[in-house]
């Protein structure tokens, strides 16, 4: 079950708010049902909310929260990969009323459960009661059995903040030093809580935003960032638009500021419409009391900046303005590696938002295997790309492939009793203590004076998953790209299926395992210096030309090769030189990685 965690903060833990282009679990939605907000009895809202759901579907899951009067025909009209729950709501702007989503740098999730008012309480508040909206974020979070912060009386709706992942909160000041927010705090306290609370360094404080009057001018009409560094930003030239003066000083602002690393931002200009968006129907939504009324030509707030993005992609809002092709191009620009998906949404901006207001996205707890996996693809992606162009630009016919590489190790390895592996966030004693109380299967220790450490087992390979797959490519005349960051550790069951197991696999060793299982006559193991030496570091400092194994063997026994240095580099080479008669190995620099094979440089490990 999900718990509330008290007397600490998500940077004190470790935890952070990631930027919305990482890499998500998926999406999450309220059902809009409301009356007195949406017109014809909320059903074109509903459209709506079908198409964006139907969009986000094309590149990651989709949960939708719905009442119990509306769920049958929610989910009647959502398509079957939706997972439709149900729970009760005032409205159906989750990005503001649920859970913002932290996570730390070992595949931890947790969450921040921020105290929701309507967007001003009794001050300037949209509807009154709110109290089913406050309760959603922890009822989220009791679906996805993650922990969360609860911020008690401390207001904040998520579509105030975006995040840049590395440090940097981008919010206005005309929402969040509003008098119905938190009114007893000043400037320098809500920077705080911001930092301590999504894990940030800075805030970068935009003035105004463009929707006093609903929101009291959320960032996500506004700006937000789509990269570490880089920034998109309203903008029109046409100065007799309502919202000219705002982009212009948000733009302005953006273009002198630095973020949390010192980087001064890239910022991109994207369109507004050309028409305001004008609501109609205002008489088919009811008049309520406690909620504003609503009246024919109201000035919806129609921004393409609301954009969601997702895995491979952009959901963009659409106006039925003839600027709407121009935002599609000017965000393709902006997401050259995602795809842009236009959704009509002019019933969701009637209702006070849009796409982004309605689309908070989830994390999952990422398992070390995931992790390992991810590096692997993430690192194999820059390899190829590189190695692809310096071939072409070569005139070579060779094309280039990443596999993500399973390494099978033996379950019983002594080294899952004895962790010794340091990855991972640095902590203090205290704070790494605590974590070891509240997950009794962590092993944390303190690494080389820097600050405690998770620590994990390190098993020895024994073979590779993909050993046919590879051999086909290189069969092929592939240039292979295999066993990244060690490989994914993986044990096999007797039905002859691979799990993940919790380990990091050293990549001399998993080097050495491929080079076997693939037939290779030389390993070449490059690293940051040209030879191995004896007594390394000491006037009595030898470089070695060649090492016959058993040479190796003895002075590996003596301990003349650092611990997680040349040591395993030294074990590896041998192991691999033990597997054949006919095998050799070379450690080596790699700026002298062609020297090496020819012979001229590097030591050889010989039988």
């Amino acid at each position: 079950m999900a718990k509330r965690i008290t007397g600490s903060t998500p940077k004190l833990d470790g935890y952070r708010m990631p930027a919305e282009f990482e890499p998500q679990a998926g999406v999450w939605m309220l059902w809009p049902e409301r009356n007195d907000n949406w017109r014809d009895g909320a059903k074109p809202a509903q459209k709506a909310f079908l198409d964006v759901a139907t969009a986000i579907l094309q590149f990651e899951p989709v949960t939708a929260c719905v009442s119990p009067a509306q769920y049958q025909n929610a989910r009647e009209r959502l398509p079957r990969a939706v997972r439709v729950v149900e729970m009760a709501s005032n409205d159906a702007w989750i990005r503001d009323c649920g859970p913002t989503f932290l996570v730390n740098d070992n595949g931890g999730v947790r969450a921040v459960d921020w105290t929701f008012n309507a967007w001003g309480g009794l001050v300037d508040g949209l509807y009154f009661p709110w109290d089913l909206d406050d309760q959603v974020a922890q009822k989220v979070c009791e679906i996805e059995r993650v922990d969360s912060y609860r911020t008690e009386g401390f207001v904040l709706e998520g579509g105030s903040i975006h995040v840049d992942g590395e440090g940097t909160v981008l919010t206005t000041e005309m929402c969040l030093l509003s008098e119905g927010r938190n009114p007893d705090m000043d400037r320098g306290a809500i920077e705080r809580m911001l930092c301590d609370y999504l894990g940030c360094e800075k805030v970068l404080w935009l003035r105004d935003g463009i929707d006093p009057e609903e929101t009291n001018g959320h960032i996500d009409d506004v700006a937000c960032f789509i990269r570490p560094g880089e920034v998109a930003c309203i903008w029109t030239d046409d100065p007799q638009n309502p919202f000219y003066q705002p982009a212009r000083d948000a733009y302005d602002m953006l273009s002198q500021a630095t973020d949390a690393k010192g980087r001064k931002l890239k910022v991109h200009k994207l369109c507004l419409t050309q028409q305001p968006c004008l609501l109609q129907g205002a008489a088919t939504i009811d008049a309520v009391e406690g909620t504003i009324p609503r009246e024919d030509g109201e000035v919806a707030i129609a921004s393409y900046m609301n954009f969601l993005i997702v895995n491979g992609g952009v959901i963009l809002p659409q106006y039925g303005d003839a600027n709407d092709a121009l935002a599609v191009q000017q965000v393709q620009a902006m997401f050259p590696e995602r795809r842009v998906v236009g959704v009509q949404t002019r019933e969701v901006a009637f209702g006070g938002g849009n796409i982004h207001c309605i689309t908070p996205v989830s994390y999952t707890h990422l398992t070390l295997p995931e992790c390992t996996a991810m590096s692997q693809g993430y690192i194999g992606y820059h390899l190829q790309q590189g190695m692809r162009r310096t071939l072409r630009a070569s005139g070579m016919p060779w094309q280039v492939a990443t596999v993500v590489t399973q390494v099978v190790v033996d379950p019983d390895d002594p080294a899952f009793d004895e962790p010794t592996k340091p990855i991972g966030a640095f902590y203090d004693e205290a704070a790494a203590q605590q974590m070891m109380r509240d997950d009794p299967s962590l092993r944390m220790r303190e690494d080389s004076g820097r600050g405690w450490r998770r620590v994990v087992a390190s098993p020895k390979p024994v073979d590779i998953a993909e050993r046919r797959s590879i051999l086909n490519l290189l069969d092929s005349e592939y240039i292979v790209i295999a066993c990244g960051g060690g490989g994914v550790p993986v044990v096999r069951d007797s039905h002859g299926d691979y799990y993940g197991v919790d380990a990091v696999i050293d990549k001399d060793f998993a080097s050495a395992c491929l080079a076997e299982a693939v037939g290779a006559d030389y390993l070449f193991i490059l690293t940051a210096v040209d030879h191995v030496c004896l007594n390394f570091g000491t006037p009595e400092q030898r470089e070695l030309d060649e090492l016959h194994v058993d040479e190796a063997e003895t002075y590996l026994r003596a301990g003349q090769f650092g611990a997680g240095s040349r040591q395993p580099k030294v074990a590896g080479a041998v192991q691999f030189v033990r597997s054949g008669w006919r095998r050799r190995a070379v450690i080596a620099s790699l700026e002298q990685a062609p020297a090496a094979m020819r012979g001229e440089s590097g030591t050889r490990i010989v039988p």
